[in-house]
């Protein structure tokens, strides 16, 4: 296909340094680790928190705290949330909520803002940016992905009497 670009050519493109685990704090602030960092360490400075990573949160289902000596993963979103979202179903509007605190983040963590004229290559801060949503394989135990099959069947009818 003409235009498709490879993600993988894109992830070579960015330099090691570049690639950060992003902690999305309750005050909408973004704080990055260039450097492997355990969860715990972010926990130190919030103790009525814990870390979700953002892409463990589906709707409709329990939040999942990583434990204090899991590690964050360069180029990884994390939420630091209160400690009583972890007794509550993430709702639409938590996601939304969750969602805008992300993006305006991320937005704001940008040294400055970055134009591109029609045609020009990303500068090394578009790329950083971009890269953020790239997904990674989810811990779950055995679980191999949501499936959007359904999981429903229909049941067929009986009539006693076929006249």
């Amino acid at each position: 296909m003409g235009i498709c670009q490879s993600c993988d050519a894109t992830a070579e493109a960015i330099p090691a340094a570049a690639v950060t685990a992003k902690v999305v704090l309750e005050d909408g602030k973004l704080e990055e680790y260039s450097r492997p960092v355990k969860a715990s360490h972010v926990l130190h400075k919030a103790p009525a928190c814990f870390v979700c990573d953002s892409d463990d949160m589906e709707l409709g289902d329990f939040l999942s705290a990583l434990a204090a000596d899991d590690e964050l993963h360069p180029g990884q979103l994390y939420f630091l949330l209160p400690l009583p979202m972890l007794r509550r179903r993430l709702q639409p509007d938590d996601m939304a909520a969750l969602a805008v605190r992300a993006s305006s983040a991320l937005v704001n963590s940008c040294r400055c803002p970055v134009w591109l004229p029609a045609g020009s290559r990303p500068t090394s801060a578009t790329t950083r940016v971009a890269a953020a949503p790239r997904k990674r394989e989810r811990r779950r135990g055995g679980a191999t992905g949501r499936s959007f099959a359904s999981s429903l069947s229909s049941i067929p009818e009986w009539d006693p009497d076929p006249s």
